[in-house]
């Protein structure tokens, strides 16, 4: 399951531009001068931004979940995980999975493919929440059956 195309470049230029700020900040620092006038602080706060933003802009592109028999594959922004089924314990309405691992430790991964960052009634267009609320109840279905 994979976010719409139109969400998924939307993260991209959205990481591209957090990039960007912080390109410009540690371009502006230089230009200032590093001695003079603070530039080493906006050099030092443009760092960040722009690992940040280079970091997540691919993998904006690549968010995903695959549900296969036995587990659900998480392709997150910073990393893949990998959730056997009989140790998924609750799936929220963010959508996250609650798990536990081999060492007994509970574990919570975001499913950011399935994330719409909805705050109350204030909602995308009609038939982007209709897939995603599909998806999550596909989601809570197979978290559910018995293997």
């Amino acid at each position: 399951m994979r976010p719409f195309t139109v969400i998924r470049v939307n993260s991209f230029i959205a990481a591209l531009l957090i990039a960007g700020a912080g390109i410009v900040g540690v371009w502006g620092g230089f230009a200032v001068g590093i001695t003079v006038h603070q530039g080493w602080m906006l050099t030092a706060l443009g760092v960040p931004f722009a690992f940040f933003g280079l970091w997540t802009a691919p993998a904006c592109l690549f968010l995903e979940l695959v549900l296969t028999r036995d587990n659900a594959v998480v392709h997150g922004f910073l990393r893949i995980v990998r959730i056997p089924r009989e140790s998924v314990k609750e799936i929220t309405s963010y959508p996250s999975i609650i798990w536990v691992d081999s060492r007994g430790r509970s574990r919570r991964t975001p499913v950011n493919a399935l994330s719409l960052y909805r705050s109350g009634q204030a909602s995308p267009n009609a038939r982007i929440l209709a897939r995603v609320q599909g998806q999550s109840d596909l989601l809570r279905h197979w978290a559910t059956q018995i293997s």
